[in-house]
């Protein structure tokens, strides 16, 4: 049977070398042998020079990653050939692979040969300087014949011909050739500015709606300005694209409420840098026009009941915003001629972020409401401190070069046409990309919103509001008669011009043909084993263990399971939305469900069982079993784009199965998969052990089985707070502040929730401890400074810059411990501050060290909070919320047993400040409690102060338009 799974691969395709090691955490004595494929991949035949670390993550040999291309791809039509035998290897060094199919430069032959060979063609066009491009028939009436072209374009369609620039890989969406290449706006020895100033003005009103609206905006031919898509949606991998013709698909990663429960924003930039990398193999192989992304989404989980949570990174803003720092520098890592890495003049960027969705945004369809009728109501408060930070951070602290702004009217007025919005990005964030609208929500300002009466005026609005790109049809139809009428002027037209073709320059896509340092990114990397490990390895670290009691998990291999739940048998309930082709025929079946992985992994019997409505069913193959586990899922009601969720709970068929299965008395985990969340209530306690798996992907199988297992040691912690079912009835959902009801997120709520943001257990047990010692009562201020910026964050996470200093291990007992710990417990500094904060730049070192107590390898999370006295803070209106505590750093470690970390947390004077009623955030003078948690048990506290005199010191203030 398995050997007929697609999914299976034999043998070690493309590695060099194999190697086995069982996987640290395994129970002592098991008959479950884990291996790993240790990658020892070439760079340019994965990475194409990015993240080469990449190669090293291990994948488990004893069911290799899956096939993902079907049936050997046909050699003779719309598939990739290279110029020999060699892959990824050209005889000459300007022949690339070239494309089967396809014809560069039709009608621009100026010299035709017969040749042996496409490499010979190759050499023929590369020893003329006058070709451009060169054309092969290795088969019909043209058989044998070498074509030279002076272009690149036209492109034309011959299956029967082989066709590759003379640069070596495609280059026909760049401009700047043939004629072209004369004019000033493709002069290099000329300023971006010079350049793009002449380019916009060579652009017609007429010509401007279409070039200004998205998806695809059209080629100018007269002026050689090709076709270029915008909005390429990259949530967790390429989305509109297909699979290459060779059976590759670009790589999918979980979900990001998964990624973001493994607090290790690594995994985050690594997926960036992996879409970037794929993406310009599609745009350099001809096969998708588009560098930049429609992602991330960073908007933050601020109800359960949102259907876009699945999308939504956390409900903190620190962590969103972390998520979206991360993706960002990943996705815009920038080359410069050479082709290594470097930012500055003559720099190329991999390709372009668009963070969405700005801002205030998490409605759908609720009731008689939707998010084209919306008007979210938000203070000051909630809006500088809740909303807009996660965007503040991903363009500060990362450089975000594209924004999309949203369908909803903020405080009565639209996004999308709000200069004021538009000047917290530009004039205080210093934002200096492009804004384009959600799919049509310009079209919302008269159609749905009724805020304005003609669609010229909405087009007024739109480009006044500073948004470049229209993703829909209002600017193709009424920017031209906006002008001719007088509702706006050509210059904001140029304006918006200006920023979307600079988003195109700075990926290189006006420089000379040929000059793109990334132009070696090879088809050979899409959805490559290195690639394929960055996934499996963040799925990994996805799982959050929720209960453990009597050391439930992990199961044992050899005894006879049982998978329940409707999607034991469903790899699609495992990837989330927004997913690209995930395999060549168009389906999920290429990638195992936990039934069949499970069932290729065990030395064992494994029944599954998928019918809700059989209840007898489930409970004949609980009661045949030595161990469960039960699966459930909000795929039916957990919401989507479009639609909110009307419950929270689990659905009332799934919860009648759980109770059913759970009375057998067998042991028992019940795992979750899930985007937003799933209030499991009274099962909470019934089911002795719970895992949160959320969306972990197509190698979610894997994951899961894995750690049920105890193959890998679950690490992950809760991103989100999860909730009582009957949480959504003491908040109305269309109330957009935190502060309702009984408080939105952790830093608000003061209810009892089911578990809380950061909760998660392990399968070893872990110490905190101040080292050397408790913080110094006389430690002061650090002389140390930095900017209000946030200048002395890591780029890379997004959290503030950490360092890990390992001791050796001592010797410990092997038994498995179950995570279960005393209830949480402090220990506390001196009651006086460790440190004391006068101005904004001020900074202060803590020192945590982390201990592995248990028997087995664990990852643990260490997580950073700032808790203010709110009774200490004299100039701070006492009606003003004050958070709880909120995050402001995070470090994820692994240790070995009896093994010790230091992790050093800088706290900054900026996570200090409080944000006042008018949405101006200062420091105040006060008490703040600094806390070092893993999510439950055993917590560190120190006290600093704030002492900035009587009056606060403001560090931002939010402009008001209501």
């Amino acid at each position: 049977m398995v050997a007929n799974m697609t999914w299976l691969r034999t043998g070690c395709r493309r590695l060099e070398r194999c190697t086995s090691t069982r996987i640290s955490g395994l129970r002592k004595g098991s008959s479950l042998v884990v291996f790993a494929l240790v990658l020892a991949l070439p760079g340019a035949s994965c990475y194409s020079g990015a993240d080469a670390a990449h190669t090293n993550v291990p994948l488990p040999a004893s069911t290799p990653l899956p096939s993902r291309t079907g049936e050997a791809a046909s050699k003779k039509e719309n598939t990739y050939v290279h110029s020999d035998s060699a892959v990824n290897k050209p005889t000459h060094s300007a022949c690339a692979p070239s494309i089967r199919g396809q014809i560069f430069g039709m009608g621009t032959s100026f010299l035709r040969r017969s040749t042996s060979s496409a490499t010979a063609c190759c050499s023929l066009c590369v020893s003329h300087a006058a070709c451009a491009a060169w054309t092969y028939h290795d088969q019909g009436p043209k058989i044998n014949s070498c074509y030279l072209q002076a272009s690149i374009f036209p492109v034309r369609t011959d299956s029967t011909a082989l066709s590759a620039s003379a640069q070596g890989r495609f280059d026909g969406w760049n401009a700047c050739t043939g004629d072209s290449s004369v004019l000033p706006f493709c002069d290099t020895a000329l300023s971006m500015h010079e350049r793009l100033s002449d380019l916009v003005g060579r652009i017609s009103t007429a010509d401007a709606a279409a070039q200004l609206t998205a998806r695809q905006s059209p080629a100018l031919p007269s002026i050689g300005v090709p076709a270029y898509y915008w909005g390429t949606n990259a949530i967790h991998g390429l989305q509109n694209v297909r699979c290459l013709p060779d059976g590759r698909c670009p790589t999918s990663f979980p979900a990001p409420c998964a990624l973001a429960a493994s607090f290790n924003m690594e995994n985050v930039r690594k997926m960036a840098s992996i879409i970037g990398s794929e993406m310009r193999s599609y745009f350099h192989a001809g096969e998708h026009n588009s560098l930049d992304t429609w992602s991330p989404t960073i908007n933050i989980n601020r109800d359960p009941r949102w259907g876009r949570n699945v999308e939504s990174p956390s409900e903190d803003p620190f962590l969103s915003g972390s998520f979206g720092v991360a993706y960002t520098t990943g996705l815009q890592s920038e080359r410069s001629g050479n082709g290594r890495e470097g930012s500055g003049k003559g720099s190329v960027r991999q390709a372009t972020v668009t963070l969405k969705h700005w801002v205030a945004y998490s409605v759908e369809n609720y009731g008689n409401v939707t998010r084209h009728t919306f008007n979210a109501k938000v203070s000051a408060y909630d809006l500088a401190s809740s909303y807009m930070r996660p965007f503040e951070m991903a363009i500060v602290e990362g450089g975000a070069a594209g924004v999309m702004c949203s369908y909803n009217l903020l405080n009565g007025k639209p996004t999308c046409g709000n200069p004021d919005l538009t000047s917290i990005l530009r004039d205080e964030w210093g934002f200096n990309g492009y804004i384009t609208s959600d799919t049509d929500a310009c079209e919302d300002i008269y159609k749905t919103h009724e805020y304005e009466k003609t669609p010229e005026l909405a087009v007024r609005d739109c480009l006044l509001g500073g948004t470049d790109i229209d993703s829909g049809s209002t600017y193709a139809r009424h920017l031209a008669a906006a002008v001719s009428q007088g509702a706006i002027g050509r210059t904001a037209v140029e304006q918006a011009l200006y920023r979307t073709y600079k988003s195109r320059f700075e990926s290189g896509l006006f420089d000379p043909p040929g000059s793109s340092p990334f132009l070696n990114a090879s088809t050979a990397s899409v959805g490559c084993e290195a690639h394929q490990a960055a996934s499996l390895h963040a799925a990994r670290q996805a799982i959050v263990l929720l209960r453990n009691d009597n050391k439930t998990l992990p199961f044992t291999p050899t005894k006879r399971l049982a998978l329940i739940g409707r999607a034991v048998n469903d790899s699609s309930a495992y990837t989330g939305n927004y997913n690209g082709p995930l395999c060549a025929d168009g389906t999920v079946r290429c990638w195992p469900s936990l039934c069949q992985y499970a069932r290729a992994y065990l030395k064992t019997e494994v029944a599954c069982h998928d019918d809700v409505d059989d209840l007898e069913g489930a409970v004949k193959a609980a009661k045949a079993a030595e161990q469960v586990v039960l699966v459930v899922d909000n795929a039916l009601d957990g919401g989507g784009e479009g639609h909110d969720r009307l419950r929270i709970g689990l659905e009332a068929g799934q919860k009648v199965l759980a109770h059913a299965v759970l009375g057998v008395g067998v042991p028992c985990a019940l795992v979750m998969i899930n985007g937003g969340i799933i209030a499991i209530d009274e099962l909470k306690d019934e089911a002795p052990a719970v895992v949160e798996a959320f969306m972990p992907g197509v190698h979610g199988a894997q994951a899961m089985t894995e750690s049920l297992f105890g193959a890998v040691n679950p690490g992950g912690k809760l991103p989100v707070t999860i909730y009582h079912s009957s949480y959504i009835d003491s908040v109305d959902f269309l109330d957009m502040s935190m502060q309702a009801g009984p408080g939105r997120s952790y830093r608000f709520f003061d209810g009892e929730p089911l578990y809380p943001f950061g909760f998660g257990l392990s399968y070893t047990t872990f110490e905190l401890d101040w080292t050397p010692a408790a913080p110094s009562t006389e430690s002061g201020q650090s002389s140390r400074k930095e900017s209000s910026t946030g200048s002395m964050a890591d780029r890379s996470t997004g959290t503030p810059k950490t360092s890990i200093t390992a001791s050796a291990p001592q010797s410990r007992s092997t038994s498995l411990q179950s995570g279960a710990e005393s209830a949480p417990r402090s220990r506390t500094s001196s009651s006086a501050p460790s440190a004391v904060f006068r101005s904004v730049g001020d900074t202060h070192d803590f020192y945590v060290n982390v201990t592995n107590t248990g028997g087995v390898f664990g990852d643990e999370v260490v997580m950073a909070f700032v808790a203010p006295v709110a009774a200490s803070f004299r100039t701070h209106h006492q009606t003003t919320p004050i958070e709880r505590k909120r995050l402001f750093g995070f470090k994820r470690i692994g240790l070995a047993p009896g093994a010790s970390a230091t992790v050093a947390f800088t706290l900054r004077g900026h996570d200090l400040a409080l944000t006042d009623a008018e949405g101006q955030r200062a420091l105040h003078s006060g008490a703040v409690h600094v806390i070092f948690s893993r999510g439950h048990g055993q917590q560190l506290r120190a006290r600093v102060a704030v002492d900035v005199g009587a009056a606060p010191v403001v560090q931002r203030k939010l402009p008001r338009w209501w």
